[in-house]
């Protein structure tokens, strides 16, 4: 089994929406994949095996500072190593574009996802009360190079 990560195109964005259906109570809709994928700020990659995209990770970078928009693995690949190797392509991308700080929010109650980022030393840094239109919490995450031994 292989599995690679590529830029996403648009013709990933079926599969992509399918997995954001079933992975957030608010996910994204296509026409929003589409305006980021045009965006000159937003980088998006899928993690592909045998032409299926089983993950991806979106984010943008300004003025530096990366955030981490979206990730989701398909429920199918998830605990299998997917979202680990959407993180190497995030670090890949941060090494390559000398990046030294990155930032992300993350529902409070969305725990695999906290374990995943601080395994990656993100480290909480604040919470945002009633931040999800349903009024979940969010976390804010913030990752430093200083933070790891460069």
């Amino acid at each position: 089994m292989k599995w690679c990560l590529r830029s996403m195109i648009t013709s990933d964005l079926p599969q992509v929406v399918a997995i954001e259906q079933s992975c957030h109570p608010h996910p994204w809709s296509a026409d929003l994949f589409q305006r980021e994928l045009d965006n000159p700020l937003a980088h998006l990659f899928v993690c592909v095996c045998h032409d299926e995209v089983i993950g991806y990770l979106c984010l943008w970078n300004i003025a530096g500072e990366v955030e981490i928009h979206n990730v989701a693995t398909s429920p199918d690949w998830q605990r299998k190593g997917v979202a680990a190797l959407l993180m190497q392509g995030f670090w890949a991308y941060v090494d390559e574009h000398h990046i030294d700080q990155a930032f992300l929010e993350v529902r409070c109650n969305n725990v695999a996802a906290i374990h995943l980022y601080e395994k990656h030393l993100f480290r909480v840094t604040d919470r945002r009360k009633g931040y999800y239109s349903d009024g979940e919490d969010a976390l804010l995450m913030c990752w430093q190079r200083n933070t790891v031994n460069d």
